[in-house]
């Protein structure tokens, strides 16, 4: 499994961090998280809406907390290689 990661933040640099199992069992859930952060000081992004795609086909959106972290819990039903990639649109 890959992870990626598109962000913006208007005028601001933004950087994520996410990660996930390298690998998971097929039909079980799994967490996959986050920090949303300034880029040019580090602070956190907390009240930011980040979204999950699975292969490019969008899962979920959470938003995230006061230190910019995010999670979310997902199932994947088939065997295979698949990306998981984190967007923040800012």
């Amino acid at each position: 499994m890959s992870l990626a990661f598109v962000s913006s933040l208007q005028d601001i640099p933004t950087k994520m961090t996410i990660s996930a199992p390298k690998r998971a069992v097929e039909g079980d859930a799994f967490r996959v998280r986050g920090r949303l952060r300034r880029a040019d000081n580090n602070r956190a992004l907390g009240d930011q809406e980040i979204d999950l795609y699975y292969d490019g086909y969008y899962i979920d959106s959470k938003i995230t907390d006061k230190r910019g972290r995010f999670e979310f819990y997902i199932v994947i039903y088939e065997y295979g290689v698949y990306v998981l990639t984190g967007r923040f649109e800012g």
